[in-house]
């Protein structure tokens, strides 16, 4: 079981802080009305502060040195009388585990009209965000952190643009930006198909390249007559209508990122991306109370989410051979929703009125070990929960789950032929994909999101191949489902991130950056394995 109890999650990316050669940062700071004193919302901001870590059973000498900021100092924030810079609110809420949106809910709640903190855009940071942006060749956007824009008034925040000028160009820009995206946002969220105005402005790698065929998987030579062809339905069904019309389909294919649904729908419903796919929102009043997390697209309001907002979900049916398939983009997410876990009753929803033969989950994961290599496929014969955070005392925690049985001729069918077209666009890949396919390999769960690196500080090395935010949360569900059966499907969509420095925040960047550009990619080969297993088993 990995401990996490000096590592935290570390889903804040943090920017080239502790580069000497750099001058100091152009710091701009949001204008405090004189009628709202400032020690209303510090104060508020300290106590959530002094929450969040005794919640944590840390002394403030210990987030001190997690967070490398002063202990005296920790203890004037949570007094409110500090006014700290954003920097130092991302290194608090990183070294604490938890997010800037978290820490900041109730702050100016009590000050200011919600309607007014929520439209704070100062003139002077305006200014500062374009002329720095301007010299680092991108597009000014409002600081954006989990998806949610700035919304504290009082804030100190650190802008991209260093006194002398912009210094290295495009990496500076990458530095410069990187303090204003969540890691965890940009697996989740980013969009291959259509890329989202905040990861280019951020200069996020994949987002930057221009054709959408580029960043997309290539179409494979599927076997003639089982070829996964889409069945959209005539008229489209409303976003308030149940599952109830599929109910006795074969397979339910459920993946959870947008990267992943896109490569989804590249290859299972070809001429439908996901933005034609159909929106589930049967029933979403008995989940708003449930979802609570600050972070879950279930409750963003930023422009380009807009799909997400109050939905379970996306979907759209296909057939492959005579095989009835329906695929689903979660809208809900194990790590983001909050501490209720709505998306296990989601599933359980999903697998009662369809009723499937199969039931299975594919998509991106983060390699585990040297042995993975970036694009290697693992079909799971356990799925295992590593909850140290914030599910650690749930009594499924560390709970281990069996998939069911793998025929030996669903591996056949994964040929070299299908993989390999998507596994060449891949630098660094294998030019086949190993698939991991045994009963002991391993998907692990966690509850933060973390990912494998050369210093092992997530401790996740010696326990699975993979891991990822939700396949286990799946298994538990469907433990009731005796008549279906239930397959795990990976990609390493990152493999193991060299860290010669023990610098977690550079290596956190490398991860996303190599997701950005591959992770819809290396789902390609999930997708063939997933297809594998249901032409074995309901084709043959």
């Amino acid at each position: 079981m990995a401990n996490l109890a000096n590592h935290q999650k570390t889903g804040l990316v943090a920017g080239a802080e502790g580069e000497r050669a750099l001058p100091q940062p152009i710091v701009a700071r949001l204008p405090i009305s004189p009628q709202y004193p400032v020690n209303v919302e510090l104060t508020t901001l300290g106590k959530a502060i002094r929450r969040v870590r005794e919640s944590r059973r840390m002394s403030q000498m210990a987030l001190g040195e997690e967070s490398g900021l002063h202990r005296t100092y920790i203890c004037d924030v949570e007094r409110g009388a500090r006014n700290m810079t954003f920097l130092s609110l991302l290194k608090l809420a990183h070294a604490l585990g938890t997010t800037v949106s978290e820490l900041t809910r109730d702050a100016g709640s009590g000050v200011r009209p919600p309607s007014e903190a929520q439209n704070v855009w100062d003139p002077t940071l305006k200014a500062a965000i374009t002329k720095a942006t301007a010299k680092a060749n991108c597009a000014p956007q409002r600081p954006i952190v989990s998806g949610h824009e700035l919304r504290a008034p009082g804030w100190s925040v650190d802008v991209i643009g260093r006194g002398g000028g912009i210094v290295n160009g495009d990496a500076e820009k990458r530095s410069f930006m990187a303090k204003i995206y969540h890691v965890g946002d940009l697996v989740l969220n980013y969009n291959p198909e259509k890329p989202q105005a905040r990861f280019k402005s951020a200069g996020v790698k994949g987002a930057c390249v221009p054709k959408a065929s580029d960043r997309l998987p290539s179409p494979v030579p599927w076997p003639s007559g089982h070829a996964p062809t889409p069945a959209p339905l005539h008229p489209a069904p409303a976003e308030t209508d149940d599952l109830s019309k599929f109910r006795g389909y074969d397979a339910v294919v459920l993946t959870w990122t947008s990267a992943e649904a896109a490569a989804l729908a590249a290859l299972f419903t070809p001429g439908y991306t996901t933005s034609d796919w159909y929106e589930y929102r049967h029933n979403v009043t008995a989940y708003i109370p449930l979802v609570t997390g600050a972070d879950a697209p279930f409750n963003s309001k930023v422009a380009d989410m807009a799909r997400f907002y109050h939905s379970l979900g996306l979907y759209f049916p296909c057939v492959i051979g005579g095989a009835r398939v329906l695929v689903f983009k979660s809208g809900l997410h194990l790590d983001f929703d909050g501490p209720a876990t709505p998306v296990r009753q989601l599933m359980a929803e999903i697998a009662q009125t369809i009723q499937p033969k199969l039931f299975i989950t594919t998509g991106t994961g983060c390699g585990i070990g040297k042995e993975v290599a970036l694009g290697d496929v693992v079909i799971a014969g356990l799925v295992r929960f590593d909850c140290t955070t914030q599910f650690k005392t749930k009594p499924w925690h560390g709970a281990v789950f069996e998939t069911a049985y793998l025929p030996s001729a669903c591996l056949a069918l994964i040929t070299p032929a299908l993989t390999n077209i998507n596994a060449a666009r891949i630098p660094n890949a294998r030019r086949t994909p190993k698939i991991w396919a045994s009963s002991q390999d391993t998907i692990v769960t966690t509850d933060f999101f973390g990912f494998d690196d050369s210093t092992n500080y997530y401790k996740l090395q010696g326990l699975g191949q993979v891991c990822d935010m939700g396949d286990a949360m799946v298994g538990m569900a469907l433990q009731q489902f005796s008549n279906t059966k239930w397959f795990a499907i990976r990609n390493a969509s990152d493999p193991q991130i060299s860290n010669p420095n023990h610098n977690i925040q550079e290596a956190s960047k490398q991860m996303s950056e190599i997701y950005s550009q591959y992770g819809a990619l290396t789902t390609a080969a999930s997708v063939i394995a997933t297809w594998a297993v249901i032409d074995t088993i309901i084709n043959k």
